[in-house]
């Protein structure tokens, strides 16, 4: 089978290379299907220049500079409306969009896989698990089973202090294991050969190149390490082209002991296989042998492709469309240089018997001397021609060629075409360039969507025991879970909003927003900063009052005393608390907390109202000219403290307005 895949592909991994070469600037080479090489059909000779005028890269990075601009938004579902499943919608959501982004590092897969798409027109993730990762964990073997929850392995070794004699478990270690996220090119997957598309096979075959090392690891099976492992093309093609002598040869790593693994995924259902089929193997044996490893189900592979083929397995690349005019570009470039060094350096015609030997060459002060002929013939200079206009033409043609055919026009490099002036003209022509974007941009979110659920999946069957997890809050506070996989298990989906990939222009945005502010459709100082990102160092002080009123919910859940404080931020805790006493998590709690916030709540109140009373009374007083009003029961001037209104919150948490409980509030 993975002959018959190399075989299906051979053509298409021609045109792969001759891609990756372009994109690194060697636009004269070609694939010799015959030796598997680059190599140059017409060598360059000695005088000939070959000037790559390389804009194919700039055009693929463009593109990728547009694709991962905004990151594509992807939400957690609940796939009920009762609070078990929207609890696990909240927590599958801070597992995919906090924990997983961080840990395995997906912006950087996410432009890894496009790296692939752009340059050979297919690429995408692979979401593995590997059950020999991670720290290994200490659990008991009890009478009813293992028990693996860390709370109950604590709890156990504190009574085993305290009675050594009276407790007595078995003690054993397992690895927790942890999910592998990699991006993978063309070159590593083939699959089944009735589907076009990947997502409706019914097996595929992954090849990767491993320590023989990792491998005993992680199959328990020795391996003899491959001799020629490293394929070495643009390496033996890099070497090809600075050895004059074509002796040097390409030598793969021998310091490291490699071997090509093969790993076939079969879903479950299939014919020869009705509970699927995962085989690890070499060339030279197999490695295992087991069921499918998912109980999802789905080959755990999400793919993109660029530029739509739909005749064949492989997707197009904008590559292949952009290589001949950028080669034709580079070689009309080159002409022109030749003829600048003819110009500069010309030819000399020398009449026999001049007695000139070797060379003439051009130099200031050059001084030539020559017998002249028998009619006074003297070495004259070789007037090189004049290159026709219509060539000199060629160079704006073919880049405005290289333009369309990459849909990047004047807006897409910076710059602005003539007669635009306005800047709803500029970014109409931007959203224009954009708009060539939309097949490639769904392309990126639905791999995302797939990327996102394999994850979640794979996170709800295989993280069986507890573990800790740390969720990252900007300028705030991280928040430690104690996730296990039975919390979002068959209750969350994963969706993509549709076009949030699409590349936006921030300068349009950011006038846009501040048009709202102009005309006083938005008023609150605070949004407008973040919607316009300016980015932010240090949080501010409205910031730190809501982490302070956050970290006040979680002691009121616990049942802690919580007193509320003159110089608090009123407006900021009532909008983290009344945030929280809105939500169905909420409507579940027992009475006593929910009497509990409410008390807190309308403590806030009080003293708001309290403050706004003195500052009410202290302008009036001020108004008359009466001295500055007495201090307050505290020994303090009202604002004393130091306590600040934030510039804009919510309507109904205005200092004075606050309703006198929540019960009493407004929508909001």
């Amino acid at each position: 089978m993975v002959d018959d895949g190399k075989g299906a592909r051979r053509a298409w991994e021609g045109i792969w290379w001759e891609n990756i070469a372009t994109y690194c600037g060697d636009l004269w080479s070609e694939w010799d299907p015959h030796k598997r090489r680059l190599w140059d059909p017409v060598p360059k000779p000695r005088h000939k220049v070959r000037l790559p005028i390389n804009l194919a890269q700039p055009t693929v990075r463009t593109e990728k500079a547009k694709l991962v601009k905004n990151k594509p938004i992807v939400d957690v579902q609940a796939t009920q409306d009762d609070l078990e499943h929207l609890n696990a919608a909240k927590v599958g959501d801070s597992m995919l969009n906090n924990y997983a982004e961080r840990t395995f590092h997906l912006p950087k897969i996410r432009r890894r896989a496009l790296d692939w798409t752009l340059i050979c027109g297919y690429g995408g993730v692979f979401v593995d698990y590997d059950d020999t990762l991670g720290t290994p964990i200490e659990v008991y073997q009890g009478p009813e089973g293992t028990i693996t929850d860390q709370r109950v392995i604590t709890a156990y070794q504190k009574q085993k202090k305290k009675n050594p004699d009276r407790l007595s478990l078995e003690k054993a270690q397992i690895p927790q294991g942890d999910l592998v996220v990699k991006q993978f090119s063309p070159f590593q997957l083939m699959w089944d050969f009735s589907e076009i598309y990947l997502e409706d096979a019914s097996w595929c075959i992954y090849t990767d190149v491993l320590d023989v090392n990792y491998v005993e690891k992680r199959w328990k099976t020795t391996v003899e390490p491959e001799t020629d492992i490293s394929p070495g093309t643009i390496e033996k093609r890099l070497l090809a082209r600075f050895d004059k002598t074509s002796s040097l040869q390409f030598n793969p790593p021998k310091g490291q002991d490699l071997v090509k693994v093969h790993r076939l995924f079969v879903k479950p259902d299939h014919p020869y296989f009705p509970d699927g089929l995962h085989m690890v193997f070499c060339e030279e044996c197999v490695i295992r042998k087991e069921n499918f490893p998912f109980e999802h189900g789905e080959l755990p592979f999400a793919s993109m492709g660029h530029i739509p083929f739909p005749i064949s397995q492989f997707p197009m690349s904008v590559l292949q469309q952009v290589k001949p005019p950028v080669l034709e570009l580079s070689k009309t470039e080159s002409q022109m240089v030749e003829n600048r060094n003819l110009m500069s350096n010309p030819g000399w015609m020398i009449p026999q018997g001049a007695n000139i030997e070797g060379e003439i060459v051009n130099k200031p002060g050059m001084m030539l001397k020559y017998r002249p002929g028998p009619n006074g013939q003297k070495p004259e200079i070789i007037e090189p021609p004049e290159i026709p206009q219509y060539v000199k033409d060629l160079v704006e043609n073919f880049k405005d060629h290289i333009q369309q055919i990459s849909g990047q026009g004047e807006t897409s490099q910076g710059q602005v075409p003539p007669g635009a002036r306005s800047g709803v003209a500029i970014a109409y022509l931007q959203e224009q360039d954009d708009t060539r974007l939309g097949p490639t941009v769904s392309e990126f979110e639905e791999m995302n969507e797939r990327m996102g659920w394999l994850i979640l999946e794979t996170m709800a069957e295989k993280y069986d025991i507890p573990r800790t997890v740390t969720l990252y809050r900007k300028h705030g506070e991280p928040e430690v879970l104690d996730f296990v996989g039975t919390m979002i298990q068959g209750k969350i989906s994963v969706n993509v909003q549709a076009g949030s990939a699409l590349p936006r222009s921030k300068a349009a945005k950011q006038q846009f927003i501040l048009d709202l502010w102009d005309r006083k459709l938005e008023q609150d100082p605070r949004k407008v900063r973040e919607m316009l990102e300016l980015g932010q160092g240090e949080p501010d002080e409205w910031q730190i009052d809501l982490d302070q009123a956050e970290r006040e919910n979680r002691k009121l859940l616990a049942g802690e005393p919580v007193e509320v404080k003159e110089w608090h931020n009123h407006p900021a805790h009532h909008y983290i608390h009344r945030q929280y006493m809105k939500s169905a998590d909420f409507d579940e709690k027992p009475d006593d907390v929910k009497a509990r916030f409410e008390a807190h709540d309308a403590e806030h109140t009080a003293e708001e109202q309290k403050q706004a009373a003195e500052m009410a009374w202290q302008q009036q007083q001020g108004a008359g000219g009466a001295p500055t009003p007495e201090p307050t029961t505290n020994g303090t001037q009202p604002g004393a403290e130091g306590q600040q209104v934030p510039e804009g919150p919510p309507a109904q948490f205005t200092p004075g307005e606050s309703p006198a409980s929540a019960l009493d509030a407004g929508p909001q």
